[in-house]
């Protein structure tokens, strides 16, 4: 379990990387990128990882698929953009942490708040570390 929540909490710190500020610079996630493809979990090398492109649902479910040691589940819009709220609904239901999520939402709704959908996923997330602000330089 803790190489997971280490893999997850970078492939976090990879999906919000800032862009570059210019060619030949590289991203501030670099250490996390040399991580994650020396792993074999993302990217083929290095030099040819994409920090800057928008992470596919395709490539979710294969990241997702390899943490998990099962078989990609097919994808409906591969190319389409994963968004950050998907992120963390994907990565806690890698973790099995989905009850947790619901928990979390109504004690929210409990409490008298009108919570988005989105509120379990990203707290159980940004309580287990799994996702981070990037920088602001």
């Amino acid at each position: 379990m803790p190489r997971r929540r280490l893999l997850l909490c970078l492939l976090v710190a990879l999906a919000c990387a800032a862009p570059a500020a210019a060619a030949g610079r590289t991203s501030w996630a670099q250490p996390q990128i040399k991580a994650v493809v020396g792993a074999g979990i993302m990217g083929p090398d290095v030099p040819d990882f994409r920090p800057d492109d928008a992470l596919t649902r395709v490539a979710l479910a294969q990241l997702a698929s390899g943490l998990t040691h099962s078989v990609p589940a097919a994808v409906s819009s591969p190319a389409a953009p994963v968004t950050i709220a998907g992120l963390d609904a994907r990565l806690v239901n890698v973790l099995g942490l989905a009850n947790a999520a619901k928990t979390f939402l109504q004690g929210a709704k409990d409490a008298g708040l009108a919570p988005p959908s989105r509120f379990g996923t990203e707290a159980t997330a940004r309580l287990l570390g799994l996702r981070i602000n990037h920088p602001a330089a």
